[in-house]
């Protein structure tokens, strides 16, 4: 078993040992505490009839009183308590289940992907989004920016040097901080389950229309301060009463006929204020867990290190701002409140304050966590498999030295038991690899975990290899074509379509090259037209801006690699054993030497011939 994961099962077993002692404790002091009111209750009732031991009953009543709510205290705390190791033991298991690739028990996201995803260079190809995806396998993450940033990494690379070192730094940096990282997503769920919304919270933060708060605020003060006064002259010196009911008269009206105005402000406080809390949770948890051990992650928090302007301070002032305006839910203290103190303009007042202050920031603070979260991510999946390495990426390299280099490289989505590697390397521009091989050999299964490793790579990530030198490419894949029926297009058509996609793309030689990976080029048509087909686009392809990878099962096509010296053949191949098909893929140079089609007819029970012989039914 992997090491990882026995000792995040003996971590599970420990915190499943706390958790019920915690809860054992509970339910004494449950008992307890209802013993200790009962008590006291009968103790208090006794001493009204008990005229010679009063005091002494009194005495002891309190005594019950007091340890009633030493109790509850006591009580409380332990169910917070509870509630972490509960999230905690939650977080661990979700971990075991990415370990594992237990897809069942991996959370599942409604992630913003592209509108339209089929048109997306690689996201189906390469299953980087989808039910059983490397994003979902990621996603660690417990806000919307933080989802958004992870998803725009792996889809949509930067080429930019200095952002995907800083970003490698950071992974590698987090990696190591795996504490940091479970609370991180701990002091979110302890407030709730609910996903940090960056955009409703900033959406909400504008608050348009309320120039005239300041102005109604200072009028029910002066108001309310001419009613104290008139009432006091009328209390103590008989004053007409008209000259404090009029003024407040007038407060009450000015109250009730502002109340339609200030209602959406209301309702955004309440929405507002479990994610006030959830951010100022994790805002105090960057500020105060962040060391100079990790230069770039104290690099990246800025923001919440400055000790004069704290995010959570902020977020903490307007948290209970919320709180405050909250009381509208109920009518009469709302009410009665409002009757003593302009309650609602100032506390209005204070939001429309604190939201000018902080909403061009907000998306400062926003973008913060949301890339920690995203490295975060990659740093889990870099935890959980130590065997993983950080890959070497060049940009802009010459045509001569820009390749791939991999060694012992797998499938991060396929169980490290059931996984094989391999070692490949490709190098000069215009340079493509067919592949052949049999059905089910491992074709398909290559291209994918090439271009799975590349995106993590370029991602910012570690990748399932244990060493990977890359140029920076533009991932093209062909490799999970379906027909569109409400467009009435066939398989071929749609194939066609993305082949001249990439051979667009390839064509730009301004921008880096384009790593094409096809899977069974032109399936969709007969073998005669495939072929013709095949050889004419891997011409055209080898004269632009591109490296690729090419799979078929048409043996013909690899002629074309005698005119091509870029051309590069590999293959994978099968071996039968006590009639079964055997595969080790094993990633081989050469073409392969064999086909397995009807073998696998024949071991099926299909009306095929054994052999490659043919017998043409009689004419008659």
């Amino acid at each position: 078993m992997n090491k990882k994961i026995i000792l995040v099962n003996r971590l599970l077993q420990r915190i499943d040992k706390k958790l019920y002692r915690a809860e054992s404790t509970n339910r004494h002091i449950i008992r307890w505490r209802l013993i200790s009111f009962t008590a006291g209750f009968i103790i208090l009732v006794i001493s009204l009839f008990q005229s010679s031991f009063r005091f002494p009953l009194y005495g002891t009543a309190l005594f019950c009183f007091g340890c009633f709510v030493f109790l509850v205290i006591w009580d409380t705390q332990l169910k917070k308590k509870i509630l972490r190791w509960q999230l905690w033991q939650k977080i661990k298991r979700e971990n075991l289940a990415r370990l594992q690739l237990d897809w069942k028990q991996i959370p599942a996201k409604d992630y913003p992907i592209p509108s339209q995803p089929s048109q997306h260079p690689y996201a189906r190809d390469l299953d980087i989004i989808g039910d059983r995806s490397l994003l979902r396998l990621l996603d660690t993450t417990v806000s919307a920016r933080g989802a958004k940033f992870l998803m725009d990494w792996l889809l949509y690379p930067e080429a930019n040097r200095e952002k995907l070192s800083r970003r490698q730094l950071l992974v590698k940096e987090l990696k190591r901080r795996s504490l940091f990282r479970d609370k991180l997503t701990l002091e979110a769920l302890c407030i709730s389950d609910k996903e940090i919304n960056g955009n409703t919270i900033a959406s909400h933060l504008q608050t348009p229309g309320l120039s005239w708060i300041s102005r109604i605020l200072h009028l029910e003060i002066v108001l309310l301060i001419a009613s104290v006064f008139a009432f006091s002259g009328w209390y103590w010196f008989s004053f007409p009463p008209l000259l404090w009911g009029i003024p407040y008269f007038i407060y009450i009206l000015i109250f009730l006929f502002s109340l339609p105005y200030l209602a959406p402000i209301f309702h955004r406080a309440i929405s507002l204020q479990l994610e006030f809390k959830k951010l100022e949770a994790v805002f105090f948890h960057l500020e105060n867990r962040v060391s100079l051990q990790t230069p770039e992650l104290a690099r990246c928090c800025t923001l919440f290190r400055d000790k004069e302007n704290k995010p959570s301070s902020f977020i903490k002032k307007i948290s209970h701002v919320c709180d405050a305006l909250s009381i509208q839910g109920n009518g009469l203290v709302h009410g009665g409140v409002n009757m003593l103190f302009p309650w609602d303009f100032f506390f209005v007042y204070r939001w429309k304050k604190l939201c000018q202050k902080i909403l061009n920031v907000f998306p400062l603070w926003m973008d913060c966590l949301g890339k920690i979260e995203a490295a975060s991510a990659l740093a889990n999946l870099a935890n959980n498999n130590p065997e993983y390495t950080i890959p070497s990426l060049e940009i802009n390299k010459g045509p001569s030295e820009t390749g791939i280099q991999a060694q012992n490289m797998g499938h991060p989505l396929i169980p490290t038991k059931k996984r094989k590697t391999n070692n490949f390397l490709l190098k000069g521009l215009g340079s493509l690899a067919l592949i052949t091989g049999s059905n089910m050999s491992g074709k398909s299964t290559f291209l994918k975990t090439l271009g799975i490793n590349l995106c993590l790579a370029q991602a910012g990530g570690f990748v399932c290899a244990s060493s990977l030198k890359s140029s920076f490419f533009r991932i093209y894949g062909c490799i999970r074509i379906n027909d569109s029926v409400t467009e009435g297009l066939s398989y071929f058509y749609m194939e066609v379509k993305r082949l001249k996609a990439i051979l667009d793309a390839t064509q730009d030689r301004n921008a880096p090259p384009v790593l094409a990976l096809i899977d069974e080029i032109f399936k969709g048509t007969n073998n005669r037209e495939r072929i013709i087909g095949s050889i004419y686009y891997i011409r055209a392809l080898l004269q632009n801006n591109f490296l690729g990878l090419i799979s078929t099962h048409d043996l013909e096509v690899t002629l074309v690699s005698r005119e091509q010296k870029k051309i590069l053949n590999f293959h994978f191949q099968d071996t039968i054993e006590n009639k079964r098909i055997k595969f080790d893929y094993c990633l081989r140079p050469g073409i392969c030497p064999t086909t397995n089609a009807l073998k696998i007819l024949q071991f099926e029970g299909m009306p095929v011939p054994f052999g490659n012989e043919y017998t043409p039914a009689d004419s008659s």
